[in-house]
């Protein structure tokens, strides 16, 4: 018996498991099963909508969270794992200019995405890195040279250990040359306050 064309797409489908249900994604579709044992059918970005509103039913909820959360990249896992379904969502629409933060405040709140290199004009029209001398200047450039890379989280530490930063002496000299860890930390979160601004 040759497969059926049901069968090769039912195999091709990705599943993902959100909020004790198991959802499956194909054509930026999700298929799952409600409470009653039927079958829903969502496109993608409305799914993935529900479930932030679920969480945080208005933009400033979300803001807040975002502020308040030192690690972003863990925030967004977490918004994953209730089914905010970023990756799928980049691979039907071209959202590569895009930081997670502005795909969220755009699909879910219908703010205006700007793209990495806007944001990246804003921090510097507010005049951030005046505040800063000599390589602690030239740092949080890099650091903004390297938002613009997919998947780049610039609260990272790990981030002063990749290639970039080599030429300022490595982690321990480019925090020294903020003054320790606790200025350094708050010049990033500056950093970041000033680059995910939005308009509430």
């Amino acid at each position: 018996d040759k497969p059926s064309k049901d069968d090769d797409e039912n195999s091709k489908r990705k599943k993902y498991f959100v909020n004790d249900v198991s959802v499956e994604v194909s054509n930026a579709k999700t298929f799952y099963y409600d409470e009653n044992g039927k079958l829903v059918t969502e496109n993608i970005v409305d799914f993935s909508k529900r479930n932030v509103l679920g969480k945080y039913p208005q933009l400033k909820d979300f803001l807040n969270a975002w502020k308040q959360s030192d690690k972003k990249a863990a925030l967004i896992e977490e918004m994953e794992q209730h089914g905010l379904l970023l990756d799928e969502i980049r691979k039907e629409e071209d959202f590569s200019k895009f930081d997670d933060f502005d795909l969220i405040v755009h699909l879910a709140y219908d703010q205006p995405a700007l793209t990495k290199q806007e944001r990246i004009n804003n921090v510097k029209k507010r005049g951030i890195l005046f505040k800063y001398k000599d390589q602690a200047r030239d740092v949080i450039q890099a650091i903004l040279d390297k938002y613009q890379d997919p998947g780049i989280h610039i609260e990272d530490l790990e981030l002063l250990d990749t290639p970039n930063f080599k030429k300022f002496g490595g982690k321990i000299k480019i925090i020294r040359s903020f003054g320790g860890k606790k200025n350094y930390n708050e010049a990033i979160k500056e950093l970041t306050d000033n680059l995910f601004v939005t308009e509430e």
